[in-house]
């Protein structure tokens, strides 16, 4: 059994695989580069929370009894994330004690909220009671050692775009080996 367009068969894999090695090693090799980089994408991130918890408070905020909770929240989130944008470099250092701050404070609050949701008879609360919890215990664990966090931050991502760079490479390999016979 032969691939019908052998020509190039086999190129993309490896192409791709070559490069996530490449990127992996560079992710390895450039930890704080790469958590400053890490510093803007958790800076859209809390920026976009923070703007989305705006509109909520505004459509919502005769709904529930502590709306100024849900105000305060989405200011700073709006503030965080575009400190972390305007200034990457000089808050990466504390980029990693805000995100955990932000992880326990957004957790406590959808921990909160499942948790209304559950009196008001919602039958779907369990998912964000549970990514609640789970976000609160990383949020603590990151509060409680940023160091490690965020070294573990960077290898936790290096690791598997190897990985899968490897596996990219692998099977080019074997598509052009099955393509030789």
């Amino acid at each position: 059994m032969r691939l019908i367009n052998n020509s190039n068969s086999g190129s993309n894999p490896i192409l791709t695989g070559a490069l996530l090695v490449l990127f992996a090693i560079l992710l390895f090799a450039k930890p704080v580069g790469v958590f400053i980089g890490l510093t803007l994408l958790f800076g859209w991130m809390i920026l976009i929370s923070g703007i989305a918890n705006l509109r909520f408070y505004q459509k919502n905020q005769y709904v529930f009894q502590n709306r100024k909770g849900y105000l305060y929240m989405a200011v700073a989130e709006t503030l965080t994330g575009i400190l972390l944008l305007l200034l990457p470099a000089k808050t990466a250092g504390t980029a990693i004690v805000l995100i955990g701050i932000w992880l326990i404070i957004s957790s406590v609050s959808r921990i909160r909220s499942s948790l209304r949701l559950k009196k008001l008879g919602f039958l779907n609360y369990r998912f964000s009671l549970y990514s609640g919890v789970l976000s609160l215990i990383f949020g603590l664990i990151i509060a409680a050692n940023p160091v490690v966090a965020m070294q573990s931050l960077v290898y936790l991502l290096a690791i598997p775009v190897f990985i899968i760079g490897l596996l990219f490479l692998f099977f080019g390999l074997q598509l052009r080996k099955f393509n030789n016979f």
